[in-house]
C-alpha cells in the first residue's frame, strides 16, 4: 500500500527518537522536541511552534524560560529535505536584544517543563518545502544538550488566498486599533512575507507621525519581507521626503539596508563599519534636503545630521554640519530636553553657551519636572538649577530624587517649610501603600536638602515608619537625624545600619556626599575593619561617596589583608565579591584620583574581581 506524503510526515512527527540524554553526573536532565500543535504541514505565515520539553532526572533543575532569551540559549538547526533552506530573519544580528534578567524556573525531580519556540520568528518560510529541525540548547546550564529531530512541511497559499488573508488582517487591525483581536492580527501579518503583506505593514508604519499603536510590531514585521529591497526603497523615500517628515525611520532604514549588503557569516566589526558607512551616506543625503524642509521637519532632520560630528571638533566645519547647526542655533527654544543635553555634552564649543543656558531655562519653565532637563541643570548649571530643584522637591509628585541629589550644595533652606507641610500632610496616610511611598520620597528630600530645623518633625515620625513600603523612609529619616544630631541618634543609626538590607548605608551615600558627618564616617570605618563581607562591602561603597583622603589608605589596607587570605585559599565566595567591591570603591571614590584604583584592577586575585572591570 502506498503511503501519502501527509501520512509519512505524521509518522515522522509521532514516532520520535528517544529524548536526548545528558551525562547524569554532569547535567541530570533530558530534553525532547516536538511540534506543539502536532501538525504535519503549515501554510506560510502560520506560526510554526515547537515544544522544547525538559525533564529533571535528579535534584530540581533550573531551566531558562525567557522567550527573549532564545537567541542566547538555543541554536536551532534546520535542514531542507527538499528545495532550499529558509532564509534567516537576521534582525537579532543588527538589533540585538538586551537580556538584563534571565528568568529560570525550578523543575522538581521527575517533572517536566515546556518552553515554546516559534520557528518563523527566526526564519522566513516563503517557498514550499519539507524541513527537519533539532535544537542545541543551553537552557539547563552546565553543557549543551541536543534534541531529537522533528519534520514538517510548508505549503504556499495561492496569490488570491494570500491577498484575501492580508485584507482580512488589515481590516481587523484598522477596525479595532487596540485589543486582543487586533494584536493577534498584527502579529499574524508581521509573519507574512509576501509583497501584499509588506505593503500592508508599510501602510501601518508610514501613517502620519507613526500614530498607529501597532506601528512597532509592523516595523519589526518588515524584516520578514521576501523583497527586502522594496521595503528599503519605501523607507528611504519616506525618510528623504521633506513632507511629511519621517526621519524617525532612519535607524530601521540603515539596519535593513545593512542586512541586504552584509556578508555571511556575521562579522561584528565588519557589520558595525558597514552600518556606519550606510548611515553616513543616508545622513549626507538627508542634509541635502534641509533647505526643502521647515518647522519640526527641518529641526529633527538637522539634529540627525549633527550626530556623526559628536565630539569631533575637527569635523565641525563640514558643510552639512554648518547648515544643521545654524538652523538649530536659531531655534534652541524648540528643542527637547534630550537634545539640550546632547548640545551641552557633545557640542559645547559649537553653540553659544549663554544661548543654551537660556534655552534650558525656557524649557524648565515649561517642563519643571523633566528628568533630563533637571539632571542637566544640576550637573552642568547648578546655579540655574537651584530654584527648579526647590520647586521639584516641593511639588505634589517629585519623582526624580536621583537626578537632583547631586546638586553641589549642603542644604536648601527654601525647602524646609514646604517639606514640613508635606510631612504633616502625609504622616496620617502612612498606613496606606501610596502614603508610605509618598512619605519615603519626601523624607529622601528632607535627608538630602533640609536644614536641622526639621529634627523634631522627623523624630516624631519615627515610631510610625514601620510599614511594608517604609524601609527607605526609615533609612532616610535616620540618616537625616544622624546627620544633624549624631549624639542622640548614633546608637539607633548603627543598629539599623547593621540589621537592615542596606537601605541606611545606601541613603548615607546618597544624601551626605556634600556634607559628610564625622560620626557616620567613624561608624563606617569601624564596619570596614570588623564587619561581615556584606557589611564591609556596603561600608566601602559609602566611604567611596562620603569619605576623605585619609580613608583611602584604610580601604587599601583592608583590600591587601583580604587578598592575602584569598592567595592562601582562606577566602569564601563572599570574599571574592568583596575584593571587587573594595577595588571599585577605591577606583570610583568621590573626588579621589583614579590612578590608585587602576593599578589595583590589574592585580585582582579572584576570578570575580578579574572579570568585573573593563577600564578604558
Amino acid at each position: 500500500m502506498r503511503l501519502s506524503l501527509l501520512s509519512l510526515l505524521i509518522a515522522c512527527l509521532t514516532i520520535q527518537p528517544a529524548p536526548a540524554q545528558a551525562d547524569a553526573a554532569d547535567a541530570p536532565v533530558t530534553v525532547s522536541l516536538s511540534v506543539k500543535s502536532g501538525r504535519a504541514a503549515f501554510k506560510a505565515g502560520e506560526p510554526i511552534a515547537l515544544d522544547l520539553r525538559f525533564r529533571a532526572l535528579q535534584a530540581p533543575e533550573r531551566i531558562v524560560t525567557n522567550s527573549l532569551g532564545d537567541y542566547l540559549s538555543d541554536e536551532v538547526v534546520i535542514t531542507a529535505l527538499d528545495g532550499s533552506p529558509p532564509a534567516a530573519i537576521d534582525r537579532e544580528r543588527w538589533m540585538p536584544q538586551q537580556h538584563d534578567v534571565i528568568n529560570r524556573q525550578a523543575v522538581p525531580e521527575g517533572q517536566e517543563l515546556s518552553v515554546p519556540l516559534v520557528l518563523d520568528q527566526r526564519y522566513r518560510f516563503d517557498r514550499p518545502g519539507r524541513y527537519s529541525v533539532h535544537v542545541v540548547t543551553r537552557r539547563a546550564g552546565r553543557k549543551a544538550l541536543t534534541t531529537n529531530d522533528v519534520t514538517f512541511a510548508v505549503e504556499m497559499p495561492s496569490p488570491e488566498e494570500d491577498a484575501a488573508r492580508v485584507r482580512m488582517l488589515a481590516a481587523e487591525i484598522t477596525g479595532a486599533p487596540s485589543g486582543r483581536k487586533s494584536a493577534a492580527a498584527v502579529q499574524a501579518l508581521a509573519r507574512m512575507s509576501s509583497d501584499a503583506a509588506a505593503q500592508a505593514k508599510l501602510d501601518l508604519v508610514l501613517e502620519p507621525q507613526g500614530a498607529h499603536p501597532y506601528r512597532i510590531d509592523a516595523l519589526r514585521g518588515l524584516w520578514h519581507a521576501s523583497d527586502r529591497q522594496r521595503v528599503i526603497e519605501a523607507l528611504e523615500k519616506a525618510v528623504m521626503d521633506p513632507a511629511p517628515a519621517r526621519t524617525d525611520l532612519i535607524d530601521d532604514l540603515v539596519l535593513l539596508k545593512s542586512s541586504v549588503e552584509a556578508s555571511w557569516p556575521a562579522d561584528w566589526a565588519a557589520d558595525a563599519a558597514l552600518s556606519k558607512r550606510i548611515r553616513a551616506a543616508a545622513l549626507h543625503r538627508l542634509a541635502a534636503t534641509l533647505p526643502l524642509r521647515d518647522g519640526e521637519s527641518r529641526l529633527q532632520a538637522s539634529w540627525l545630521v549633527l550626530e556623526p560630528f559628536r565630539g569631533d571638533a575637527a569635523a565641525m566645519d563640514v558643510t552639512d554640519f554648518v547648515v544643521a547647526r545654524d538652523f538649530i542655533a536659531a531655534h534652541l527654544d524648540k528643542l527637547q530636553s534630550y537634545q539640550l543635553v546632547g548640545l551641552a555634552r557633545d557640542f559645547r564649543g559649537a553653540f553659544d553657551g549663554l544661548a543654551v543656558v537660556a534655552a534650558l531655562q525656557h524649557y524648565l519653565d515649561a517642563h519643571p519636572d523633566d528628568a533630563n532637563a533637571l539632571s542637566l541643570a544640576v550637573n552642568q548649571y547648578p546655579d540655574l538649577a537651584q530654584p527648579y530643584v526647590v520647586r521639584h522637591a516641593c511639588g505634589d509628585h517629585p519623582m526624580y530624587f536621583e537626578q537632583v541629589r547631586d546638586l553641589p550644595v549642603a542644604t536648601l533652606a527654601d525647602v524646609d517649610d514646604c517639606l514640613r507641610r508635606k510631612l504633616l500632610k502625609e504622616a496620617p496616610t502612612a498606613a496606606t501603600t501610596s502614603g508610605q511611598i509618598g512619605l519615603g520620597v519626601t523624607l529622601a528630600f528632607v535627608a538630602r536638602f533640609a536644614t536641622p530645623d526639621l529634627i523634631q518633625d522627623v523624630a516624631r515620625l519615627m515610631p510610625s515608619l514601620q510599614g511594608r513600603w517604609l524601609p527607605n523612609a526609615r533609612a532616610a529619616a535616620l540618616v537625616y537625624l544622624m546627620r544633624w544630631d549624631p549624639k542622640t541618634y548614633s546608637a539607633q543609626f548603627e543598629v539599623a545600619a547593621q540589621q537592615d538590607e542596606g537601605d541606611v548605608m545606601s541613603y548615607t551615600a546618597k544624601v551626605t556626599s556634600h556634607l559628610p558627618a564625622d560620626a557616620m564616617r567613624a561608624f563606617y570605618r569601624r564596619t570596614l575593619e570588623n564587619g561581615s563581607a556584606h557589611d564591609t562591602a556596603q561600608a566601602a561603597m559609602v566611604l567611596a561617596s562620603i569619605g576623605a583622603a585619609d580613608d583611602r589608605p584604610l580601604l587599601n589596607a583592608r583590600l591587601q589583608r583580604l587578598r592575602e587570605a584569598l592567595r592562601a585559599g582562606r577566602g569564601s565566595h563572599d570574599d571574592e565579591n568583596l575584593e571587587a567591591s573594595l577595588v571599585f570603591a577605591i577606583l570610583d571614590g568621590y573626588g579621589w584620583p583614579r590612578e590608585e584604583g587602576l593599578a589595583l584592577v590589574a592585580t585582582c586575585v579572584s576570578s570575580f574581581c578579574k572579570t568585573s572591570f573593563h577600564v578604558q
